[in-house]
C-alpha cells in the first residue's frame, strides 16, 4: 500500500499502524519504524529539537511534516513526490544503504563524521555494525544508538514513557483530609511546591491544603455555609491558622523570607500566612484589586499580580507599593505597556531574566511583557461573538496560528513556556516559535495514563519543579502529575 505525506494526512495517522515493535529485534525494520524510530531516537538526541509531542509514528502530527520530508529528499524514503506531497511505501523493508546514510547525516555533529563512508568505517572500526549485513534492523539500530549516546531504544521504550498520575483527590467533590487517595478538594485552582511538599490552592473549599507523604491536611481556611448553588460560602478572618477565613484563595508564591502570600481572589485582596505557619494577616497594599487570580515573585520579593478584573499586571514591592505594569482596559491590544489592553489575565509567570508572561484568558493568548512593550506570544482569534468578544479554538503549530480555549494556568519549564488550556481540557506548550499539546485528548474527562489518551477537566493550574509537571485538574477535584 502507498502511503501519501500531506498535513492533513499527518493529522489524521492515528488511523494508520506504524508500530515500533519492540519484540523482533531481529527483523528487518520498515520504513515505517524507521521513519518513527529516527524521529523519536535520533532527531531529539542529534539535532536538538526538544522532545516532540508523540510516542511512535501513530501520533505524528502536522508539524512534524518538515522532518519526514527531510527524510525524503536525504533517501531514507524510497518513493516519489507529486503536487507538494511525498509518496512512500511504509511496510517495506528500510534499505541499508539508505538507513546507515540518513543516520550519517543526522549523527554527523555526534559522530564527528563527515560522509557516509566514514560513519560506516566509524560503525566498523568498533563493532556496532556489519556492512555485510543484507538486512537493517530494530538490533542495528539500537546498537548505533547505544554507541553514540551510551543508550539503547530500551532506556527510552514505551515502559519509560511519560504518563500522567493523579498525585490527591478521590475525585469526588468535598472537603476530606486523609490519605491522597481518599481527600477531596472542590475545583482546586493552583499549586506550588514547598520543600517536598505541595500547597495546594482548594479554591472553592476557601481553604489553603497542604500534600505530604500521600497525606492531604489543611492548612488554613474553612467552610462557614453553603450558597444556593451549594458551593462553600467564604470568609474574611486574620489571625491563627485555625481561625482564618478565605474567600476563592486563587494562587500563591513564597517569597525569600518564607511567608506565603496568596490571592484571596474574591476577597479582592493579598493575603499572608507567616513563615512559621501560625498565622493569618492582610498584604496591605497601595491599589485596589478585582479579582486577583495569579501571582509570581522575582528574586527580590517583587511580586507580580494578575489583576484579572482589572484587566491589568501590577508589580507589589515588599513594602506594598504598587507599579501598574501594563493594561486596565478590557481589551486586545500589543504594543507599549501604556496602550496595550487584556481581557481578564488569569495566569501569570516571570523569568528569571525579567521577562513576564501572561495567560491572557479573555483573549485565548499568551502575552508577554518586556522591555516596556507587550506582545503576543502565541495565540491567534479570527471570529468574534455577537457581543465583539473573541472566540476561542484549538490548533497547534505556528505560535501565529496556534488557538487556545481560555487558557490559565502558566509555568516555566527551561525554554518551554506550560499552558493549561483550560476549555481545551489540555495541557499546552510553547517551545520555539512552536505549541504542542502534552497532555489531554480535548474531551473533558478523568482518566490517568499516557498524555495523549488521558482526559482532564478544565486544568487551572501548572506548577514545574525538577522534572515534574503538577497539574490542577480543577473540574475533576484533583491534582495531577507528570515527568517531563
Amino acid at each position: 500500500m502507498i502511503k501519501k505525506i500531506t498535513a492533513i494526512f499527518l493529522v489524521l495517522v492515528s488511523a494508520v499502524a506504524f508500530p515500533m515493535n519492540f519484540s523482533q529485534a531481529s527483523a528487518a525494520m520498515t520504513r515505517a519504524e524507521f521513519i518513527s524510530g529516527v524521529i523519536i531516537y535520533y532527531y531529539d538526541a542529534a539535532v536538538g529539537i526538544g522532545k516532540l509531542p508523540f510516542a511512535d509514528a501513530n501520533e505524528i502530527g502536522a508539524q512534524h511534516l518538515p522532518h519526514i520530508t527531510t527524510a525524503y529528499h536525504r533517501g531514507m524514503i524510497n518513493g516519489f513526490e507529486a503536487d507538494g506531497a511525498v509518496y512512500f511505501r511504509p511496510n517495506d523493508a528500510i534499505a541499508v544503504h539508505s538507513a546507515l546514510s540518513f543516520l550519517a547525516w543526522v549523527l554527523a555533529d555526534a559522530t564527528g563524521t563527515k560522509n557516509t563512508d566514514e560513519f560506516v568505517a566509524l560503525l566498523a572500526q568498533n563493532d556496532v555494525f556489519d556492512t555485510r549485513n543484507e538486512t537493517f534492523s530494530l538490533a542495528d539500530f539500537n546498537a548505533i544508538r547505544a554507541f553514540v549516546f551510551g543508550e539503547s531504544i530500551e532506556d527510552v521504550s514505551p515502559t519509560s514513557k511519560r504518563v500522567i498520575s493523579t498525585v490527591a483527590g478521590s475525585g469526588d467533590r468535598g472537603f476530606i483530609d486523609d490519605d491522597s487517595e481518599m481527600s477531596r478538594f472542590l475545583m482546586p485552582q493552583n499549586i506550588i511546591a514547598n520543600g517536598d511538599d505541595i500547597i495546594v490552592f482548594d479554591t472553592y473549599n476557601n481553604s489553603i491544603r497542604n500534600i505530604s507523604a500521600d497525606e492531604v491536611t489543611t492548612i488554613s481556611g474553612k467552610r462557614i455555609g453553603f450558597d444556593e448553588q451549594r458551593y462553600p460560602l467564604g470568609g474574611f478572618e486574620n489571625g491563627e491558622l485555625s481561625d482564618a477565613l478565605f474567600n476563592r484563595p486563587t494562587a500563591g508564591v513564597f517569597n525569600s523570607r518564607g511567608e506565603l502570600i496568596i490571592a484571596d481572589s474574591a476577597n479582592d485582596s493579598l493575603r499572608v500566612i507567616s513563615a512559621d505557619f501560625t498565622n493569618v494577616k492582610n498584604f496591605e497594599i497601595s491599589e485596589k484589586l478585582n479579582r486577583p487570580m495569579a501571582l509570581a515573585i522575582d528574586a527580590h520579593n517583587n511580586i507580580f499580580v494578575a489583576d484579572t478584573l482589572n484587566n491589568r499586571i501590577l508589580r507589589v514591592n515588599s513594602d506594598g507599593d504598587v507599579q501598574i505594569i501594563a493594561g486596565g482596559e478590557e481589551g486586545f491590544r500589543d504594543g507599549a505597556v501604556s496602550v496595550a489592553r487584556f481581557r481578564a489575565p488569569s495566569g501569570i509567570a516571570v523569568c528569571e531574566n525579567g521577562i513576564i508572561y501572561v495567560a491572557d484568558t479573555g483573549n485565548h493568548r499568551i502575552r508577554k511583557i518586556q522591555n516596556g512593550f507587550v506582545m503576543t506570544v502565541a495565540g491567534t482569534v479570527s471570529e468574534f461573538d455577537e457581543d465583539g468578544d473573541p472566540m476561542s479554538g484549538f490548533a497547534d503549530g505556528h505560535v501565529n496560528e496556534a488557538r487556545f480555549n481560555s487558557p490559565m494556568g502558566i509555568a516555566l519549564a527551561g525554554e518551554k513556556i506550560i499552558v493549561a488550556d483550560s476549555a481545551n481540557h489540555m495541557i499546552r506548550a510553547i517551545d520555539g516559535d512552536r505549541v504542542t499539546t502534552l497532555a489531554g485528548t480535548g474531551i473533558p474527562g478523568d482518566s490517568d495514563g499516557e498524555p495523549s489518551d488521558a482526559e482532564l477537566n478544565f486544568p487551572t493550574g501548572v506548577f514545574f519543579r525538577d522534572g515534574v509537571l503538577y497539574i490542577s485538574d480543577a473540574k475533576n477535584n484533583k491534582i495531577k502529575m507528570m515527568d517531563m
